[in-house]
């Protein structure tokens, strides 16, 4: 089993380097936020909950998280890359504690390429994959490779919901890096550059540390 942690800020490109490792390797791809829409749309407890928080602008408790998380692990037998979590220290010490993980990868993008790529991000309106303008634009403008479905911005990404995001990520996440950091478990990766050039960085950090992935 490989257990890895996928950090960066919003845009840096982590949950499409997750999605590859799915592909490639079979590492099962857990992000918290698709975790959560997905207990929103099926109107389950915990999704009744969720919504309560998100609809009154407040942050979801951290014990609604883990029990998110812990349920999810349970079908994870190769392994996992975790995207979206841990956002804060609290939650990178439940992680270490209970599902001790081989590494995290910090993708490190300025605040302002953050800005932009977010203002860029276009999102099926029928199966939720994720589109750029700058970097990954779909065949047909406006329409899903996917599914055809309608491709729009996010309601949250204008200027002042990306910078509160921003902000965010610096107030609660770098306290989780630093974290990782001390533990001797952090790699950082230069998240400037195309998709690709990415992945092989990824894979050649994990080489490195003799982390196998057959």
């Amino acid at each position: 089993m490989v257990d890895l942690v996928f950090m960066g800020i919003q845009g840096s490109g982590k949950g499409t380097q997750a999605e590859l490792m799915q592909e490639r390797f079979e590492l099962f791809h857990i992000n918290i936020g698709d975790e959560f829409r997905w207990h929103i749309k099926h109107s389950t407890e915990t999704g009744e909950k969720v919504r309560y928080f998100i609809e009154n602008g407040l942050l979801v408790p951290d014990e609604i998280v883990f029990n998110v998380i812990d349920k999810k692990m349970e079908t994870c037998p190769k392994g996992f890359v975790l995207d979206g979590f841990p956002r804060n220290i609290a939650q990178a010490e439940y992680l270490n504690k209970h599902y001790p993980i081989d590494l995290a990868i910090l993708f490190l993008l300025s605040d302002e390429k953050s800005m932009e790529r977010l203002l860029a991000r276009r999102i099926c309106t029928n199966c939720h994959a994720d589109f750029n303008v700058l970097f990954r634009q779909p065949k047909v403008e406006g329409i899903c490779d996917h599914c055809g479905g309608k491709l729009v911005m996010r309601s949250d990404d204008n200027e002042e919901a990306i910078a509160k995001r921003i902000q965010d990520f610096h107030n609660q996440t770098d306290q989780a890096i630093e974290y990782f950091r001390k533990q001797g478990k952090l790699r950082v990766i230069d998240a400037d550059q195309k998709p690709d050039v990415i992945h092989r960085e990824v894979v050649r950090v994990l080489n490195e540390r003799h982390i196998s992935l057959s």
